[in-house]
């Protein structure tokens, strides 16, 4: 082979290189979802959604701000019932759950043939009970938030596991600042959108992230979008599409994210 030849067959090899190495670059980045391509492409009507709530109205998201508006004859919070199923019932009355078949009894304790605490360790209480998409209840509190699981067993309902929402800050926060406590935790808000709850913060890395409990399946701890790598996007809720049952979320480069629960899609540049 002559030199000029070779010359040339070197460049194509580097060409072919360099088109394979942008093609797997542009499926390697981070929140572009292979699953959410093949959700877009079997769902009716996908596509719609996500321009629609892209272009829609948003509800801002709101912290709860608590649901007793009366107290009880011991001067206890009232007890609320959150979930029922035939006779069997859950119902909320301060910083407990409380499960049978009757209505607790009028007393200054949590009664009942199940009772689950909802612990607060340093201050406040828990503001706000809801039903989940997965079939759970959760307790958004002013510290802790929590999320439990409901069953029936033989006639009777089970409370738990309780597990807790992770830990996020308000604000970046170091490893000096957490040890003197001076960190200030995130509070979970319910998505009325989603059916789920939802808490956006600081992780102990500093980067901002969104944190879902409720969601089906099993409504554990899910990090959104579930694809997009945290150390190198950070990501806020925008806002509520109550209309498409989902939310927009934003990225710390502006990119905006539709996402159901289920599945998400970016949104086009405005």
């Amino acid at each position: 082979m002559d030199p000029s030849s070779a010359r040339s067959s070197s460049m194509r090899r580097r060409r072919g290189w360099q088109v394979g190495w942008a093609t797997l670059t542009v499926l390697a980045w981070p929140g572009v979802s292979a699953a959410a391509d093949a959700g877009a492409a079997t769902e009716p009507g996908w596509a719609q959604r996500v321009q629609r709530a892209c272009q829609g109205p948003l509800q801002a998201p709101a912290l709860p701000e608590g649901r007793h508006a009366s107290s009880g004859p011991h001067g206890a919070p009232a007890a609320i019932e959150v979930w029922r199923r035939g006779t069997l019932r859950v119902t909320w009355q301060g910083d407990y759950l409380m499960a049978g078949r009757t209505p607790p009894a009028e007393t200054p304790g949590p009664t009942g043939d199940a009772v689950l605490a909802l612990p607060q360790p340093d201050y406040g209480q828990v503001r706000d009970v809801r039903p989940d998409r997965a079939g759970g209840l959760l307790a958004l509190g002013d510290q802790v938030s929590y999320r439990i699981a409901v069953t029936e067993v033989e006639g009777h309902v089970r409370l738990g596991p309780r597990v807790a929402f992770p830990v996020l800050w308000t604000r970046p926060c170091s490893r000096l600042q957490r040890w003197v406590g001076g960190c200030q935790p995130s509070r979970a808000f319910f998505s009325p959108a989603l059916q789920a709850g939802l808490m956006e913060g600081y992780d102990r890395s500093g980067q901002h992230r969104v944190a879902a409990l409720g969601l089906p399946p099993n409504g554990a701890v899910r990090w959104l979008p579930q694809d997009a790598d945290p150390k190198d996007l950070g990501w806020r809720v925008l806002g509520e599409a109550i209309a498409e049952r989902g939310v927009i979320l934003l990225s710390t480069r502006q990119a905006r994210v539709f996402h159901d629960g289920d599945r998400h899609a970016f949104c086009p540049p405005p």
